[in-house]
């Protein structure tokens, strides 16, 4: 047990690191507090060869750089990514600089996380098994399908392309994954994921799909899951009652009107973020078992929620409330919930709004957030 906490540490610093301070595109799920030490991302070999080499950890490559070969001198390079230059029919670098600069690349005792616009490059890639982290911003089926299966240490994947309309059955294959990200808006169908037993953290992004596989109710693993662009569910996911060790969990929810009592099922839930209930109308009354229950953030609620049942949550809780018509009905809910320790609000809330709270909830325990 204690093995598998330091491992789901160690993913949620590594997150931080490549989403935080190098702008890769997505954001860390987990509070900044877990981060230990700065890192700062060179954004080109001319600023990196300016510091000790010994101190670059993190680099953005441009395929225009006449200094692109020395990258060699960089030997305590962890994140390396390569800027829109670099593609497999690159203006700047024929197939032999590509090889020449890949080959060097992967001298780099360190390197394990690697960032590319094009996924033509993979095969360029010498060593794939020496690399934990993979981020791909266009897509190429055939590339991914022939050269993944020889990531054999891949933790983490990132695919962001909104131009796909089908994503490779492969992406489950990785058995090694514990962290997988997935932005695009047109496709349809998810991939099984069913068959990655180190999952431990899920983000997907997607306008398109209209119900999620059946297999993930079997991520029994997985404690984050992030599942956003769900426009066309009726009804919350019951697939996701299935993922018991999960423990924090944000989806929108556009034109769901209620969550099952099912809930209960997610003994580990620490955080639920709704996300665009316009229709939600209840806070279902099993949630107040949720022994380990500790925030509630709901965005974008048109309707008079009812949320009584977490006067009886047993553990200190915070509720976050974004975009939403009634303010003061949450907090005239919620004004003798002994248990309640943060009613969060917006920094810009409309001063009639805040006072209108004032009068229920006691001024220490609201906080205002800047979005």
């Amino acid at each position: 047990m204690k093995k598998i906490f330091l491992v789901f540490m160690f993913l949620l610093i590594v997150n931080l690191l490549w989403a935080e301070y190098f702008s890769f595109g997505f954001s860390t799920p987990y509070n900044q507090a877990i981060y230990t030490h700065e890192v700062n991302l060179f954004h080109s070999f001319e600023d990196a060869m300016k510091a000790n080499p010994e101190n670059v950890i993190a680099l953005k490559a441009n395929a225009s750089s006449k200094n692109i070969l020395e990258i060699k001198n960089f030997q305590n390079l962890r994140f390396l990514v390569l800027d829109e230059g670099f593609t497999a029919n690159s203006f700047y670098l024929n197939d032999r600089s590509l090889n020449s600069f890949f080959e060097i690349c992967n001298q780099l005792p360190h390197l394990e996380y690697l960032a590319i616009n094009d996924a033509k490059l993979i095969p360029y890639i010498k060593e794939p098994e020496k690399l934990k982290g993979l981020k791909i911003s266009k897509f190429d089926r055939n590339s991914f399908e022939t050269m993944i299966p020889k990531f054999k240490s891949l933790e983490i994947l990132i695919i962001d392309d909104q131009r796909i309309t089908v994503l490779s059955p492969f992406v489950g294959g990785i058995t090694s994954l514990r962290q997988i990200e997935l932005y695009t808006e047109s496709v349809p169908v998810l991939p099984e994921l069913n068959s990655l037993p180190e999952l431990l953290v899920v983000r997907i992004n997607t306008g398109k799909i209209k119900n999620l596989p059946k297999t993930f109710a079997e991520l029994k693993s997985v404690r984050y899951f992030n599942l956003t662009g769900l426009v066309d569910f009726k009804a919350f996911p019951s697939e996701i009652f299935g993922m018991e060790s999960l423990e924090e969990l944000r989806i929108e929810l556009r034109n769901a009107d209620k969550i099952s009592d099912e809930i209960s099922k997610l003994t580990h839930l620490k955080s639920l973020h709704l996300i665009d209930c316009n229709k939600l109308k209840k806070i279902p009354q099993s949630m107040e078992s949720l022994s380990k229950f500790e925030n509630l953030s709901i965005s974008g609620s048109y309707y008079r929620i009812d949320a009584t049942p977490l006067l009886k949550l047993k553990n200190d809780f915070s509720i976050t409330l974004i975009r939403c018509n009634n303010y003061a009905h949450f907090a005239e809910q919620l004004q003798n919930a002994q248990n309640l320790k943060e009613f969060i609000v917006p920094a810009n809330i409309l001063p009639a709004h805040l006072k209108k709270i004032e009068q229920f909830i006691p001024q220490n325990k609201i906080k205002k957030i800047n979005l």
